[in-house]
């Protein structure tokens, strides 16, 4: 994701880390099934940016050996 923050550019990248193969592609879209119905989430198509605490669903992925790395690059 590329923007400004504090008036200077700025990219964030977020990679994928598992032993697991294919595993996350599976995992992420039941980890929001569960929440949607747990109501965690509000029922209808929503963009995930809108209704996923991104925080706490890293977090849930986690849980299943599937970690998140960010990295932040800032342009002078």
């Amino acid at each position: 994701m590329r923007g400004t923050k504090d008036g200077k550019a700025v990219t964030y990248r977020l990679g994928t880390m598992t032993c697991k193969g294919a595993l996350p592609t599976g995992v992420a879209p039941a980890c929001a099934a569960i929440w949607l119905a747990e109501r965690r989430i509000p029922p209808g198509a929503h963009p995930p940016e809108a209704v996923l605490d991104p925080e706490a669903f890293f977090e849930e992925l986690e849980d299943r050996e599937i970690y998140t790395q960010v990295s932040v690059t800032e342009f002078l």
